[in-house]
């Protein structure tokens, strides 16, 4: 049976608003914070003062830094308990903390809300949905993404609504309050659903994780990793136990941050990447979306250097942003995406879009 995999990256989500990872940094120091009030700018001014001393960079430089090199000092230094120049542990946790709020809020506040009858994500999600309708018992596609925001769950949540097929997202979770039923896939299959497996290998901005029992809290409606909407939410399984007369078990937002050091022993990060290595071993065709396929993310790179099967076709469908892409003999086209890619799939990349995701949904086939 074919199987098609798709791979989604920062460019899928960029035509509902969301900015690409390169440009996160930049929005976050633009960014006024009038949604959220001082405490942001507050931490705003901070995070300029951390890259001006820390970094030596002047103001107008600032947002051409990556952010791995900015989280992956900050995260070795804390892994070793020692200072980074001149900043204790305590404050670059303090920095650490604050930038993860910050690229969450930005990210928040770009989404926009697209018209239903022009948006590519729930054409997208009807098109899956569809196909499952009509072939319940098959697994002809699967998701794999990179992205951190909740435009496609909150879809698959609002089209599943009322039945017992659910989101797979490939490890143990649990609805965030009591009354937010989430069923297990497994419960789903024996009531007569189907599961959409949805792998976000980076975590989700609909999940809070307890460090206590190591469940994954879900929402289906709300960005519960941004410590706004968190409230101090707590494990209410173990709040049922001693804990409770501690106060409880704060909950904590599950989300790898952009960094050379990602940390892969997480128990419910293992199942994922686990089933993502699955789910790319049966593929007889892999899309990516909107994915520069970029050096740094070699966690990624080696899943798929291991499991691609030799036989599987690779398609990519880069932002439109991107233009027609350089030309195989110029100079650019030696540092773009689509040289990453042929110089890794070879023969088995067969073909590379630069019509952008908005056109490739509306012309896809399952």
């Amino acid at each position: 049976m074919s199987k098609k995999v798709f791979v989604l990256g920062a460019g899928f989500s960029m035509p509902a608003g969301a900015p690409s990872q390169a440009a996160l940094l930049r929005k976050i120091l633009q960014y006024n914070g009038n949604n959220y009030g001082n405490p942001v700018e507050q931490w705003i001014r901070e995070l300029k003062e951390f890259l001006s001393s820390a970094f030596i960079l002047d103001p107008e430089e600032m947002e051409n830094i990556c952010l791995e090199d900015i989280y992956t000092p900050i995260d070795k230094c804390i892994s070793e308990n020692s200072s980074f120049r001149g900043y204790s542990v305590e404050a670059i946790k303090k920095i650490q903390n604050q930038l993860n709020t910050l690229i969450a809020i930005v990210l928040d506040s770009s989404i926009i809300n697209l018209d239903p009858k022009s948006d590519y994500n729930e054409l997208f999600v009807s098109k899956l949905v569809s196909q499952k309708h009509e072939h319940p018992t098959t697994d002809k596609f699967s998701i794999i993404s990179t992205n951190w925001d909740i435009i496609l769950d909150n879809r698959f949540f609002r089209h599943l609504r009322g039945s017992s097929s659910v989101v797979d997202y490939g490890c143990q979770v649990a609805g965030i309050d009591s009354n937010d039923n989430i069923i297990p896939p497994l419960v789903a299959k024996t009531k007569g659903g189907y599961t959409i497996k949805f792998l976000k290998i980076h975590g989700s901005l609909n999940w809070l994780k307890c460090p206590n029992c190591q469940r994954i809290y879900v929402s289906k409606n709300e960005k519960i990793a941004i410590p706004e909407h968190t409230l101090e939410k707590k494990c209410r399984i173990c709040e049922r136990q001693a804990f409770a007369a501690n106060g409880g078990i704060n909950l904590s937002p599950h989300i790898l941050m952009p960094t050379f050091l990602k940390s892969m022993s997480d128990v419910q990060f293992k199942l994922i990447w686990n089933q993502a290595a699955k789910e790319i071993s049966e593929a007889s065709n892999i899309v990516f979306i909107g994915y520069s396929f970029p050096q740094a993310d070699f966690e990624l790179r080696q899943l798929l250097a291991r499991h691609v099967p030799n036989d599987c076709n690779i398609e990519v469908v880069l932002h439109s942003e991107d233009g027609s892409g350089p030309l195989p003999n110029s100079d650019l086209y030696w540092t773009s995406p689509e040289f990453r890619y042929k110089s890794f799939f070879g023969k088995r990349l067969k073909n590379v879009s630069y019509a952008g995701v908005e056109e490739y949904v509306n012309a896809l086939r399952l």
